[in-house]
């Protein structure tokens, strides 16, 4: 899986759009898988988004997740204004802003808070450690609720309604969740593990193909889910009982599972 990062428009809908119908599970296991990805390999070339939320993540043409809307994005360890949006600010840059601190040093633990946020809204339809009343406050109501959080009850994230969550995920949103930025997670700490747990689950899950004839050149049909309101065609490759590859051609029909077809 390579990172899908865009420095210009991306021509189609943001996830937070997309994010209010029910993503089916394998299609949120692959905007996680994409958006750590994508993430980790920001961090490790030194740059920091600063703006990490739904509304800048774009499903491409291709069904994957690409982190979009650069313009705040910063250079590791440098001075940068402080621009993330409330929902998704870390305690300790929510506190900053409260005492009227205008820049911050960039890091990656801000951008691992913000995307165990955005990863959690994806599964789970809610934030992590406020309420939707509670998100919907001021912007100054709101980082005041977090560094008084910070300071008291440090709560975890409330996954109890999120019946689809695998082990894997909440570990890793718990990880990205930690009030201590000392103790909190990076996104590209043990990725390659997360990657394999998560390949290892979307597995399990699919439906093996079935054979609709018994000949060398005969049509596969399989079943994949499609992320809704895309309205794009998909590619995915696979091989054919001779070995050779088969390129299917996938659309989308309303909001449900896709049947589709393809010959070698």
């Amino acid at each position: 899986m390579f990172p899908r990062v865009a420095l210009f428009p991306v021509p189609t809908c943001d996830l937070f759009l997309v994010g209010r119908s029910r993503l089916s599970r394998a299609a949120k296991l692959h905007l996680t898988r994409q958006l750590v990805v994508s993430v980790a390999w920001l961090h490790r070339h030194g740059v920091a988004h600063n703006d990490l939320k739904l509304e800048n993540v774009f499903p491409s043409e291709e069904g994957k997740a690409v982190i979009g809307d650069l313009g705040f994005g910063v250079q590791i360890g440098t001075s940068a204004r402080l621009k993330y949006t409330a929902a998704y600010l870390d305690p300790h840059a929510a506190e900053e802003c409260l005492n009227n601190q205008v820049e911050t040093v960039a890091n990656e633990g801000t951008g691992a808070w913000a995307l165990g946020t955005l990863v959690f809204v994806i599964w789970c339809r809610s934030y992590p450690v406020v309420s939707r009343e509670q998100a919907c406050l001021s912007t100054r109501d709101l980082r005041d609720r977090l560094v008084t959080m910070a300071k008291t009850t440090k709560p975890t994230p409330s996954s109890h309604h999120c019946q689809e969550l695998p082990s894997p995920v909440k570990d890793l949103i718990a990880g990205f969740l930690q009030w201590s930025r000392e103790a909190r997670r990076l996104p590209g700490d043990d990725v390659d593990e997360f990657l394999a747990a998560t390949l290892l689950l979307q597995s399990q899950k699919q439906r093996p193909p079935q054979r609709v004839c018994d000949t060398d050149n005969c049509h596969i049909q399989i079943t994949a889910t499609v992320i809704p309101k895309t309205n794009h065609w998909f590619t995915i490759l696979t091989t054919g009982k001779s070995g050779r590859p088969i390129d299917f051609l996938i659309y989308e029909i309303g909001r449900g599972l896709t049947g589709i077809r393809g010959q070698e």
